[in-house]
């Protein structure tokens, strides 16, 4: 349906990290919630979540399918 939206809920225990969320189109993610833990999508595809130590530089992504 037009106009609808999802709030994602990433999660993560580490302290001192970064958050960064990528989808289908340039336009999925709502700007500004694109680098925080729940962030606001617009359309159904897969949305990937990197998860960046600071301290180390360590990174880690996982994907979660929006559907309609």
């Amino acid at each position: 349906c037009g106009g609808t939206t999802v709030t994602l809920n990433g999660v993560t225990t580490t302290s001192n990290t970064s958050f960064s969320w990528s989808g289908p189109s340039a336009t999925s993610i709502i700007a500004g919630t694109e680098t925080t833990l729940i962030p606001t999508v617009t359309e159904a595809g897969d949305y990937t979540l990197t998860v960046t130590d600071n301290l180390t530089g360590c990174s880690s992504s996982d994907v979660v399918t929006v559907t309609q």
